[in-house]
């Protein structure tokens, strides 16, 4: 016989589990992100660090990339500075395994590889793996899968992509997203218009 107490013991073991092996994923991240940087500037990355993670230990400060109003990946309180949010908590978990402090540079789906390439971030979350993302960094295996939707103006009825690409129908999508990857692949161009948040 189970009690609530043991289902609540058996609960927290999965989600520690969880946390566990997320924080393995996004220690990949972490080399993949070591990778880019060596990708673009073998020469400079070896003059600043032997690498990424040789130069944050040395640092004791890992710097990651905030994407401000990514609910629920990344959220600002506008009163406070703070940051919090899912990718949040993962960084937080990186950096007290490695005894470092955070530092946060705010940027966009668009620019994340292109901090990772010029060394103003270590460490990148919450990004999708597109083919021209994957010609310059590495990314880590699935850390939770994410699903595309759309918000449809009031009267149109979706079911499935055919339903929306039809050339009356105008798409907006986040710029330098996979949502963008995703709609440009079937769509005419000229119908999908990109927003910066």
């Amino acid at each position: 016989m189970t009690t609530s107490h043991d289902s609540r013991i058996s609960d927290d073991s999965k989600m520690s589990q969880d946390r566990r092996e997320a924080l393995r994923y996004a220690l990949a991240v972490g080399s993949g992100a070591a990778l880019a940087s060596a990708l673009v500037s073998p020469a400079a990355a070896q003059a600043t660090a032997d690498n990424t993670l040789d130069r944050i230990r040395a640092n004791k400060v890992l710097r990651i990339a905030v994407l401000p109003g990514e609910l629920p990946y990344f959220n600002k309180d506008l009163a406070t500075g703070t940051w919090s949010g899912m990718c949040i908590e993962m960084a937080n978990d990186v950096a007290k395994l490695l005894d470092v402090k955070l530092e946060y540079t705010e940027s966009t789906y668009g620019n994340s590889i292109l901090d990772l390439q010029s060394n103003k971030i270590d460490l990148g979350f919450a990004l999708n793996p597109t083919p021209q993302r994957a010609l310059v960094v590495d990314f880590c295996g699935t850390v939770f899968p994410h699903p595309f939707g759309a918000m449809l103006k009031k009267g149109l009825e979706a079911k499935s992509w055919a339903d929306i690409n039809k050339p009356e129908v105008r798409i907006a999508v986040d710029v330098g997203s996979a949502n963008e990857t995703v709609a440009r692949r079937p769509a005419a161009s000229r119908r999908v218009r990109r927003s910066s948040p």
